[in-house]
């Protein structure tokens, strides 16, 4: 394959490429808002500090634990932010002043680890913008899907939601994945398709419970393919008949 036609491969992704920049630059805009300093140990937002301590921390330190005890939420997204802090506590990414002592910097402080579940949030939510243009570009088309993912990248409630350590962006995402699986399989039911959609929908419940609806949406497009789910080969991939 020459240069020139793997470049033009390439070009549909470029438009989707800019706009995951244009969406990640506005979601780390301003990301720092509120973090805890020296006038308080915890952000302003009314969830973050509960996350932080029910779902990162246990008996007041970081370290990772799987009963979570704590069943506001699935537990998906803590169990990613408590692999987040692991690795910032061992390589120092984010580092933050200590309250008590604001000339040190630490990446153990509330703050530091709040910033890292955030920064988590806002890469999810950018790549949300992806999800949704292919989303949008497999059922309608091109221009549907960028326009789609624009609208996304720019969304005020998108964008502030992206700031924050919490559930509801990471749960779009794994939603859109979902989506993107259950629109390839009106095309084609593959038992791939359909297992990567059932995959999505279960981390989307395991983020944030009612999420999981999302699987009506496979399953609606099972039954729109007017497809029995028996296997039969297709060429070289196995389809849902």
């Amino acid at each position: 394959m020459t240069w020139n036609k793997t470049g033009r491969r390439f070009i549909p992704f470029i438009p989707p490429a800019i706009l995951v920049v244009i969406a990640l630059s506005l979601r780390l805009w301003g990301i720092t808002w509120a973090l805890p300093d020296e006038r308080h140990i915890l952000t302003y937002h009314p969830d973050e500090g509960v996350n932080l301590f029910s779902g990162v921390l246990e008996g007041g330190r970081a370290r990772p634990h799987i009963d979570l005890q704590f069943y506001n939420y699935g537990g998906l997204y803590f169990y990613l932010w408590q692999g987040a802090v692991a690795a910032n506590r061992a390589y120092g990414f984010v580092q933050r002043p200590d309250p008590a002592q604001p000339s040190v910097l630490a990446t153990q402080t509330f703050g530091a680890m709040i910033l890292t579940g955030r920064l988590m949030t806002a890469v999810m939510g950018a790549l949300t913008v992806w999800a949704i243009w292919a989303v949008g570009r497999r059922l309608f088309g091109d221009r549907t899907g960028i326009t789609a993912g624009l609208l996304y990248a720019i969304a005020p409630a998108a964008v502030v939601h992206a700031h924050y350590a919490t559930v509801d962006v990471p749960a779009t995402l794994f939603v859109t994945l979902a989506l993107i699986y259950a629109a390839r399989i009106l095309e084609l039911a593959t038992w791939r398709n359909v297992a990567l959609a059932g995959l999505f929908s279960g981390l989307a419940a395991a983020t944030k419970y009612n999420c999981g609806l999302v699987l009506l949406a496979p399953v609606s497009a099972l039954l729109l393919s007017k497809r029995r789910i028996e296997p039969q080969r297709h060429g070289d991939t196995e389809v849902i008949k």
